[in-house]
């Protein structure tokens, strides 16, 4: 299977002499049955899908299925009408008659999606009579083809199912799982991590999947701050770095220091890291309310993240949750979504201009004596960036840690 770029213009497309072609438009779902040498025979045999995605991700389609030789089968009722939708990753096989059972238990075994342009990390089924989840089967991504296979389906032939997939990550927002020298797609699936090729420059071609993080649990909160635990979410290995395995539960502590300032702060409860030995000049007491705070706090759950809302605006001054947090005794990393473009700060290194084009770029922040060079180690580390916002107003964020960043 392969898509074509191509529109209203004459291409010769390959096709081998022992095959029919087959063109899918896209926006079709095609049902299909495994062929055999008779209809008599293929009728017994498994079905599938076959969904070719539009241009909005969208697609279509019918199924027809009665006993194949009687007539008036319409006017009885004694058939299956199935209408086939897809909108949004999500696949609805819904019946609108259903008056005959087939004497072969006929399943839906496989599923082809054609034109899927990201790599899913998910597929679930669920069976709609029993509000149910059911065997997701397995699932294979062609990256090159845009082409998803779930195979090892079970769906009865008569029944209602949805059929959902993540539709990936975007492009600007592919955190790069292996950033060292000499990345391969054999070193990226060991991490646990996505390899796809895609021809944009700078977009890593190994990034994290959508669930690679941590899991919030035993949230308190208070009018003084939030306090929770995090779940390291195990299926993904462990020792990114040798010798500095991740750590699996975390305690995080977020506290509104004053009405336009807070903290929050990430640590092992197990045991006690180095910490920057520096005082800071935060206000003794806590804004305990809530409409004098000039910002709003909330936290996500299925992959943690901490959301920080300016009240005025409605901007996002911080936003981290995405995949890809990272946190062990020699490594830690964390993302954030920015309000805008406008960044400025990450010293001392040396910079093409003072607004920082981000798109990909990636400076380090470690203390070396070596005098200024383009993305090069200078003699001190100011680990604070200011943003400014589309609405014209101003927030700064200060990483306070000892870690080389």
């Amino acid at each position: 299977e392969e898509r074509l770029a191509s529109r209203k213009m004459h291409i010769d497309m390959y096709l081998p002499a022992d095959k029919l072609g087959l063109h899918i438009r896209g926006g079709a779902i095609l049902p299909t049955q495994k062929p055999a040498v008779t209809t008599v025979y293929s009728r017994r045999n498994p079905m599938g899908l076959i969904v070719a995605l539009d241009d909005g991700n969208r697609a279509a389609g019918e199924l027809f299925w009665d006993d194949g030789d009687s007539r008036g089968t319409v006017s009885s009722g004694a058939h299956i009408h199935y209408q086939f939708t897809v909108d949004r990753g999500v696949l609805t096989m819904q019946t609108f008659a259903n008056g005959y059972s087939d004497p072969n238990n006929l399943k839906f075994e496989t599923i082809t999606v054609l034109g899927l342009k990201a790599y899913p990390t998910n597929v679930t089924v669920t069976h709609l009579e029993v509000s149910a989840p059911v065997s997701s089967g397995s699932f294979t991504y062609n990256a090159r083809k845009q082409v998803l296979y779930i195979t090892g389906l079970q769906l009865q032939l008569g029944q209602n199912y949805r059929v959902a997939w993540d539709e990936g990550l975007p492009l600007d927002e592919r955190f790069d799982c292996h950033p060292e020298e000499h990345s391969s797609e054999e070193k990226c699936t060991q991490r646990g991590c996505i390899w796809e090729e895609v021809p944009v420059q700078g977009v890593p071609w190994c990034f994290f999947p959508s669930d690679y993080g941590y899991k919030v649990n035993n949230v308190v909160e208070n009018n003084t701050g939030i306090s929770l635990d995090i779940q390291r979410n195990i299926k993904y290995r462990a020792n990114r770095l040798p010798g500095s395995p991740d750590i699996d539960l975390l305690r995080v502590e977020i506290k509104y220091l004053n009405a336009h300032m807070l903290q929050f702060k990430v640590y092992d409860p197990k045991n006690t890291r180095y910490e920057v030995p520096v005082p800071l000049n935060v206000p003794p007491n806590p804004e305990t309310d809530a409409s004098k705070r000039l910002y709003q706090v909330s936290v996500e759950n299925s992959l943690f993240g901490i959301k920080v809302v300016r009240k005025s605006t409605g901007t996002v001054i911080w936003d981290s949750s995405l995949p890809g947090f990272t946190f062990s005794d020699l490594f830690i990393q964390i993302s954030t979504r920015l309000s805008s473009k406008y960044i400025y700060g990450f010293g001392e290194t040396e910079h093409p201009t003072y607004h920082h084009d981000l798109n990909w770029h990636t400076w380090g922040m470690f203390t070396k004596d070596q005098p200024p060079g383009y993305k090069m180690n200078c003699y001190g580390v100011h680990p604070f960036y200011m943003g400014l916002e589309e609405t014209a107003d101003a927030h700064g964020v200060l990483l306070f840690n000892s870690n080389a960043m």
